[in-house]
């Protein structure tokens, strides 16, 4: 009876105590929140045609999180800035 009781009261008291919160990857466009130059915003392209990839961020299957494609060209005052 008396574990009965314990487990029930167990149970009641756990229902309270929050769950450990479950964290779901992000997706590629969802890496470039906090990104200030144009010139290093990723996108899903196919992992083939990609130079740069972003190890982070999820896309579809076959493609990669790609910052700068194979044929990018450097922008000179972007290069240039501090």
């Amino acid at each position: 009876m008396r574990k009965v009781v314990l487990i029930c009261l167990l149970a009641r008291f756990s229902i309270g105590f929050p769950q450990a919160h479950i964290y779901k990857p992000l997706l590629c466009e969802e890496t470039n929140a906090n990104i200030t130059r144009s010139s290093l915003l990723a996108q899903c392209v196919n992992q083939d045609e990609c130079f740069i990839n972003r190890p982070v961020g999820l896309c579809p299957k076959l493609e990669v999180c790609c910052v700068k494609k194979q044929d990018f060209n450097i922008d000179e005052v972007e290069y240039m800035e501090d």
